[in-house]
């Protein structure tokens, strides 16, 4: 890994933060007379640890505060691919704090979703015993074809696409690529290729330039995607998306740069920032205008594994989203507006 001299940093050495890093409080309930009840959503990525509280009616769904905390998960496996002491006490410690806050504004109902990390780590049940006594409620681990479903739904919210658009959700250890028409997916995958883990494997502890580190990257999603690249390019789209924290930091650089502008990633601004990585190497990011200190470490990977899929997927222009995971499973809720069926049915994906 890397910080602002360089990029090879091991991620013990980096400082994260130990209070929610955004918080963002809303209107008071009282305030919407079509609430009906609060709810919240935990979401315990690979990289960071949301929390989202919503009011849920009959209609539609308010955001009433978000938390987010870099805690690294992924970052935290081992050669045995266990989850580390130090990583559960920093997943634990955000809990704690997720648990202080649902106390705090009397949220009861919560659906608390593990991912990749928790997905394929050894001692994840061990862990999960732990994370939900703290927590204070169960945490269901979705499959990376669920997850892909619910970032569907999340970036789809609100509006009728009319055409076939791509969704890409580059997560610290998975991404999802989903295909889908009318608010529909109509193919859907979630690929063992992340931001975080890449970050590990590929910049920890190496000796190799940017640009070695790059094309080795890029050989890897190419190697993962490529069996299933046809499937995708023969249903076609006309319209691409993009959401969560790599793909919004790749946008706000972009911006804050005068390289791209509108929410919008061109192959162009790719490149530029390709081209900053590659160029400026010793001097490390903290000088990059748009990037957050807490993505400093995982953002060459991130971009990477971007830049391979534009080439891969042939994509011109992308898109922000700002609905993801989180967003997608309070739209399931208020499609449902009762009990949350933990198996929902779905179209037909590729495993």
């Amino acid at each position: 890994m890397y910080n602002s001299v360089g990029f090879k940093v091991k991620f013990s050495q980096v400082h994260l933060e130990q209070r929610p890093v955004v918080i963002q409080q809303q209107s008071a309930i009282k305030n919407n007379p079509l609430a009906s009840r609060l709810v919240a959503v935990v979401d315990l990525g690979s990289n960071s640890f949301h929390l989202v509280i919503a009011e849920l009616s009959q209609q539609q769904f308010h955001i009433v505060a978000r938390v987010r905390e870099a805690v690294r998960l992924g970052a935290g496996l081992d050669a045995q691919n266990c989850l580390t002491l130090n990583a559960e006490q920093r997943a634990c410690d955000c809990l704690q704090r997720f648990h202080e806050r649902l106390t705090a504004l009397k949220v009861t109902e919560v659906y608390a979703l593990g991912t990749n990390t928790l997905r394929i780590a050894a001692n994840a049940p061990a862990f999960l015993a732990r994370a939900e006594k703290i927590l204070g409620h169960p945490i269901r681990v979705i499959s990376g074809i669920e997850e892909a479903e619910l970032i569907f739904q999340g970036a789809s919210y609100g509006r009728v696409a009319n055409e076939h658009e791509l969704i890409i959700d580059i997560g610290g250890g998975s991404t999802e690529i989903i295909i889908g028409y009318q608010n529909k997916p109509e193919i859907m995958q979630s690929l063992a290729m992340g931001c975080v883990s890449f970050s590990v494997e590929f910049f920890e502890n190496k000796k190799e330039d940017i640009p070695t580190i790059f094309s080795k990257i890029q050989q890897r999603v190419t190697t993962i995607f490529q069996p299933i690249l046809d499937h995708y390019l023969q249903i076609g789209w006309q319209s691409v998306i993009g959401c969560s924290g790599t793909i919004q930091a790749v946008a706000s650089v972009g911006e804050a740069n005068g390289w791209s502008k509108n929410q919008e990633i061109t192959e162009q601004s790719l490149e530029k920032i390709m081209d900053y990585l590659s160029q400026y190497q010793e001097q490390g990011l903290s000088n990059l205008a748009g990037l957050r200190g807490d993505r400093q470490a995982i953002f060459p990977a991130g971009v990477a594994i971007l830049k391979a899929l534009f080439y891969l997927l042939q994509i011109k222009t992308l898109t922000l989203s700002s609905g993801a995971l989180r967003e997608g499973m309070l739209y399931r809720l208020l499609q449902q507006n009762t009990n949350y069926l933990p198996n929902p049915g779905g179209p037909q994906v590729n495993n």
